[in-house]
């Protein structure tokens, strides 16, 4: 609920503007969340500070939205909640990261499929914690020949020229 306690405020002479949420000042459902890529997108221009608060009104293509900070009640109640054993514990811990990771599916062709293999199978940590993974190849590097040599011999009669 947002936000968590109602509040009043006086919008004085700006009463008169078409508000977002007509009730932002008392405690309701978040209708709508918006990611960056399309939150400047709604906005504005136009933007009130009301006076004597820390509110600040930006106007969207869905109206004036409220954003700021209001004073805090002494009346605050604290909330707890309580965890009987570690089980219940990993448990909760292990729902919160469920509902909280969100990660994009990714469509996996045969060639990613192959890279992350050789990763799992190739890779080791060096003492600074970085990884090192020897390079795949497509096809076996005997493939290639006897080209190393070859371009170890055109690296020394180009230095020597």
């Amino acid at each position: 609920m947002i936000p968590s306690q109602p509040f009043n405020v006086s919008l004085g002479n700006f009463s008169r503007e078409k508000l977002a949420d007509e009730n932002f000042n008392i405690p309701g459902n978040i209708d709508l969340l918006l990611g960056a890529e399309i939150f400047y997108e709604i906005l504005l221009p136009g933007q009130t500070n009301l006076l004597n608060t820390k509110l600040i009104f930006q106007n969207t293509v869905f109206g004036y939205i409220a954003s700021g900070s209001i004073p805090v009640s002494s009346e605050n109640k604290p909330h707890c909640g309580l965890i009987k054993d570690n089980v219940d514990l990993e448990k909760t811990m292990r729902r919160f990261w469920e509902i909280e990771n969100v990660e994009p599916e990714t469509i996996k062709n045969k060639e990613t499929i192959i890279c992350e293999e050789h990763f799992q199978k190739n890779h080791t940590r060096d003492s600074t914690g970085r990884y090192i993974v020897s390079m795949p190849f497509k096809k076996d590097p005997n493939c290639l020949g006897q080209s190393k040599d070859i371009a170890l011999k055109k690296k020394i009669k180009f230095f020597m020229e």
